[in-house]
């Protein structure tokens, strides 16, 4: 980018007139919530996708950093807007908790908190820019379609790539979420603004500088639409951990675990939170005492199936109504879909499994993240 680009404006409202704009480029970094909240389309089209045309901060948000982005045909996104410097586990677990929020869900869930957040309804603030020919009922069905897909791609708006931001890309991508990075390159002049996106070059990180780590946090827009609240970051249930051993639960039994495997145990004993019964590596709905097989095993065991390696273990989950889907109350295949995103031992699987694989610590934690919130997810359904 050039230190300084002549290019010429004319403003409708000003009259019909060009002005120069003699830009430089501007200090610090430009607040990239205001910018995606009062105008979404600089998300342009991504895969398979119209134009975005609204965009809002979620309720029950924790990072204050990630926006849920709908676009005219009612598809859904969500933008991550992390600060330089950030806590990744924060926003990290506000994807994940928001995404989950509005999966399988019908159109006034995410209708209902757009409209208290953008004072009018959503379909009235779409139509306002998407012009004569869109059709609210289009969107509504196609926005429908897009929460019960519940895969919803993500862009992370960046202009530097700093290390809790590859931190957050890593994750996103291991776990298998369709994950963009847009960058924007601005322009100012007279106290006038020009930013256009640009694609960020992720194998040259930009360097941080003590200059961009002390910039005073970004505002937020004060107009309508209305600006989102600022909150204390705290952890979500769904977060990442460290990477300390967790405490308060059971000791697990004594096994055959190898050491790599055993230190994978430490880390799924989390399923504990669930709420299922354990009995050994197995876990147990309350009601299916008579049944033969868990709803939940830790497989370490590499001369039985599902034959794990030395230095994995593979998540037995089974999917049928007298397991987690009784559980959970809700159809196998919701499971099944659900954890769809996570590694996986396909080749192995049964008809009413899933075999997820934690060939590692990380991978573990992910295991019991999403577990946890399908719970989370599904707490609310009618019995």
């Amino acid at each position: 980018m050039n230190a300084q680009t002549s290019c010429w404006a004319r403003f409708s409202r000003f009259g019909d007139r060009w002005f120069a704009f003699n830009g430089k480029a501007k200090p610090g970094a430009v607040d990239v919530l205001q910018l995606v909240i009062d105008a979404p389309e600089f998300l342009g089209r991504g895969a398979h996708q119209s134009l975005p045309r609204a965009a809002m901060s979620p309720p029950q948000s924790h990072s204050n950093r990630v926006l849920v982005v709908i676009d005219e045909a009612g598809g859904v996104q969500l933008a991550v807007c992390p600060e330089l410097g950030g806590d990744s586990a924060v926003v990290v677990g506000d994807v994940v908790a928001t995404g989950h929020r509005y999966w399988h869900k019908k159109y006034d869930a995410l209708a209902g908190p757009f409209q208290e957040f953008l004072g009018m309804p959503l379909t009235d603030w779409v139509a306002g820019r998407a012009g004569q020919d869109w059709s609210a009922d289009e969107f509504r069905v196609g926005l429908e379609r897009s929460m019960s897909e519940g895969r919803f791609p993500i862009t992370i708006v960046v202009n530097e790539l700093d290390s809790a931001t590859k931190e957050t890309l890593d994750y996103l991508r291991e776990v298998n979420q369709q994950v963009r990075l847009l960058g924007y390159t601005c322009q100012v002049s007279g106290g006038d603004e020009l930013v256009w996106p640009r694609e960020l070059d992720e194998a040259e990180p930009a360097a941080e500088s003590p200059a961009s780590r002390s910039q005073p946090r970004p505002s937020v827009p004060t107009s309508s639409p209305k600006a989102p609240l600022r909150r204390q970051s705290a952890r979500h249930e769904s977060l990442p951990p460290d990477d300390s051993v967790p405490t308060g639960f059971g000791p697990l039994p004594a096994s055959a675990a190898r050491p790599e495997q055993q230190e994978i145990l430490d880390r799924l004993i989390r399923l504990d939170s669930l709420g299922l019964i354990r009995r050994g590596l197995e876990y147990y709905v309350a009601t299916n005492g008579s049944e033969a097989t868990a709803a939940i095993v830790l497989a370490v065991d590499p001369d039985r199936w599902p034959f794990p390696k030395p230095d994995e273990v593979i998540v037995v989950v089974n999917t049928g109504p007298a397991h987690m889907a009784g559980f959970l109350n809700v159809a196998p295949k919701d499971v099944e879909e659900f954890l769809s995103s996570l590694p996986r031992v396909e080749q192995k699987e049964h008809k009413g499994t899933v075999l997820l694989r934690a060939a590692n610590t990380r991978e573990a934690d992910q295991v019991v993240d999403e577990l946890r919130a399908l719970k989370e997810v599904t707490a609310g359904r009618p019995r």
